[in-house]
């Protein structure tokens, strides 16, 4: 994150504490998706490779990020969405969460989850 220490000593605990966990699934004995959370509560990371666009991949590996959430203790989960993306988190029950972030080479739009057990 820009702006935050990199040296231990000036950053506080907390910052140090935040974990990330990455998940990936398979089709067709190759690498299809590729998906983080954090101990934050964010989904960093939904990659799907091309080959596997479409075929639900995506949505099978968000439904398998979020009850990892709730085992961390979370009750919300958040993200940036592209553009692209939109559409896709909010067919999934997430909701918009302010203005498109701006001045970055891709400028995501803040979307949030209230998690449940039944997704």
């Amino acid at each position: 994150m820009p702006g935050q220490p990199t040296n231990p000593r000036q950053a506080s605990p907390s910052f140090w504490q935040i974990q990330t966990y990455v998940f990936s699934s398979q089709l067709d004995d190759e690498i299809a998706a590729v998906g983080a959370i954090d101990t934050s509560g964010k989904i960093g990371l939904n990659y799907v490779a091309p080959q596997a666009r479409f075929r639900g991949v995506s949505k099978a590996l968000v439904h398998r990020l979020e009850p990892e959430l709730l085992l961390l203790g979370l009750e919300e989960d958040y993200l940036e969405a592209t553009e692209t993306a939109r559409h896709f988190y909010r067919s999934a029950g997430w909701l918009e969460n302010g203005p498109q972030a701006t001045g970055r080479t891709v400028s995501g739009y803040p979307m949030r989850k209230l998690l449940t057990k039944s997704g």
